[in-house]
């Protein structure tokens, strides 16, 4: 969270927060669009985006309205002419967007467009195997970070905290139930887990 927020600040690139299908991202996204929303209006306002509702138009700016079409009260355009806001566009879903890559390889142009305006900040999610082609092309453009399973010793600290503030019983039963449900089994897709900077 510490490593996104300071992102915002960043108007040269995009940030791009990367793992495989059920590690939080989408999670994490709704989390950080509601912290920004209550700690960091008017200076941001965050617009949350799953990509899976857009259809690539011909700007960014029209293609990100595909996804707001049944919401009467936005009007993308008149509000990005307001000065003295700055936008931060979550766009959750790169690889929900389509299974053509000419059509993600015209949004991914969008994004860079939009971004060299550098009014604005744009965060991405994604599985990481489709930003394989884009970080080899644009790795400048991209500042990336990727959640990864916990280990062991993250494991051991996280329920030595939550003994903490539950009682060491309730602790037990819940490391009980996870292990008996294989949470920490190395195929496990459990939720929690941590943030590696991309190299």
């Amino acid at each position: 969270m510490k490593w996104v927020v300071s992102q915002l600040e960043d108007l040269e690139t995009i940030t791009v927060i990367e793992s495989d299908s059920g590690y939080g991202k989408t999670s994490f996204c709704e989390i950080f669009a509601a912290r920004v929303a209550r700690k960091f209006y008017p200076d941001w306002m965050p617009i949350l985006i799953n990509l899976s509702d857009i259809e690539v138009g011909e700007t960014f700016l029209e293609t990100i309205e595909s996804a707001l079409i049944n919401n009467y009260t936005i009007n993308l355009p008149d509000w990005l002419q307001v000065l003295h806001h700055k936008y931060l566009f979550i766009l959750d879903g790169l690889n929900e967007l389509s299974n053509n890559s000419s059509v993600n390889a015209i949004f991914i142009q969008q994004l860079f467009k939009f971004q060299r305006e550098k009014r604005h900040k744009i965060i991405l999610t994604s599985q990481s195997w489709v930003l394989q082609d884009i970080g080899s092309k644009a790795a400048s453009k991209l500042q990336r970070i990727k959640i990864q399973p916990w280990g062991q010793d993250e494991w051991k600290q996280w329920f030595a905290n939550l003994s903490k503030v539950q009682s060491m019983t309730v602790a037990q039963n819940l490391f009980t139930l996870l292990k008996t449900n294989k949470a920490f089994s190395q195929n496990s897709h459990f939720l929690l887990a941590e943030f590696v900077r991309h190299p």
